[in-house]
């Protein structure tokens, strides 16, 4: 067997430096790729539209934790009325997996199922906003007056920046 010698013209050494400056290199990208990450996930989001909750977000975070409390008990409580719609929701959920699971597509099927769980969803908002009605009818004028003035703070705070880390507060 022969010895394998380690050649004496300093290119181990330069092996060491090509290896530190990879590792320089790719700590520094993963340092942007982290600040860049950050930037677009901690940024306002100007420009980007929201869904329908972010229109209800304003009404709900103005009202005080107990109004909240009990407009979210009344939502609860017609849900938990219509139990069965539950059980039709899932069945919708299962019967479009099927047809997304079937060749050819059957479009039309599918446009069926979507259109039954946009009905329902539309069922469930306009629930929630005669719940949010009834609670603020029920409200003294002093009360409604403290809310509409944390809802236009609310507003505000989104009008210049969408700030979406600010927290229901009572006033």
């Amino acid at each position: 067997m022969s010895d394998i010698k380690e050649p004496s013209d300093g290119s181990g050494q330069r092996r060491i430096w090509l290896r530190v400056l990879l590792f320089v290199s790719l700590a520094l990208n993963l340092l942007i790729v982290g600040i860049v990450c950050g930037a677009m996930l901690l940024k306002p989001d100007h420009g980007r539209r929201g869904g329908p909750r972010d229109m209800v977000a304003p009404y709900t975070r103005a009202l005080s934790d107990a109004d909240r409390s009990a407009l979210g008990k009344r939502l609860r409580e017609g849900l938990a009325s219509r139990h069965e719609e539950r059980g039709l929701l899932a069945e919708d959920y299962r019967a479009a997996l099927e047809i997304l699971r079937t060749e050819p597509l059957d479009q039309t099927a599918l446009d069926e199922v979507l259109s039954r769980q946009s009905e329902r969803a539309h069922q469930r908002k306009l629930m929630g906003q005669r719940a949010l009605s009834e609670r603020l009818a029920e409200m003294s004028p002093d009360e409604r007056a403290g809310f509409a003035d944390r809802l236009e703070d609310a507003l505000d705070r989104l009008a210049k920046g969408g700030d979406r880390s600010w927290r229901p507060h009572d006033r």
